[in-house]
């Protein structure tokens, strides 16, 4: 009797323990030096898109070998938009190299830290008149003096330095989705962007 209540609370452990409920993706978002970059609207003379780098350490709390990190998410919910949406407006790069690069499949992620980049992509709309207009005149001048669609500005910190008012509208309560597959299951995890 009491071997099979020894064998019984043994399994109770063992099953508690390998739940996936357990497994977690650490991710800790840390400061860019990565540029921003400003896209030319197609047929129009202002900028379209601004996109932010994130920059995040991801391991896991737990030793797993199946851990791999899919494709991302990103809601907008700033300053700037009427309501929160989930776009598909970040893409994922894994700086191995001086050249990034997308991710174009999964990522494992083991307990040692990975470095992996999130560009945002935000949408822009304003007027050549008001404040955001007046910021982005002289980038749109210098990329069509250069015949130039996309250029690589300074980093979030040099940026927030200058007008921090700017880098807060777009990314304050802007939150990310990491897809984390362990073999074939999926686990969403999501965390709120710092505006670092």
């Amino acid at each position: 009797m009491k071997t099979n209540m020894l064998i019984f609370i043994l399994i109770i452990i063992v099953t508690c323990f390998s739940c996936s409920s357990n497994k977690k993706i650490v991710v800790e978002q840390i400061d860019s030096n990565y540029p921003i970059i400003l896209v030319k609207g197609k047929n129009v003379n202002k900028i379209s898109t601004i996109k932010f780098p994130l920059v995040f350490n991801i391991s896991t709390s737990f030793f797993d070998k199946s851990a791999k990190l899919g494709s991302i998410g990103y809601l907008h919910n700033s300053l700037l938009l009427k309501k929160a949406t989930w776009m598909a407006g970040a893409i994922l790069y894994n700086p191995q190299s001086d050249d990034l690069q997308p991710v174009k499949r999964l990522q494992k992620i083991s307990f040692v830290k990975n470095e992996f980049v999130v560009y945002t992509r935000h949408s822009v709309s304003y007027h050549k008149n008001d404040e955001l207009g007046r910021f982005f005149q002289s980038y749109c001048d210098y990329m069509n003096e250069n015949h130039k669609d996309t250029l690589h500005i300074e980093s979030i910190q040099q940026l927030k330095s200058k007008i921090p008012d700017l880098v807060n509208a777009f990314l304050e309560g802007d939150s990310l989705l990491f897809r984390v597959y362990y073999n074939h299951n999926l686990v969403p995890y999501t965390y709120p962007v710092r505006v670092k």
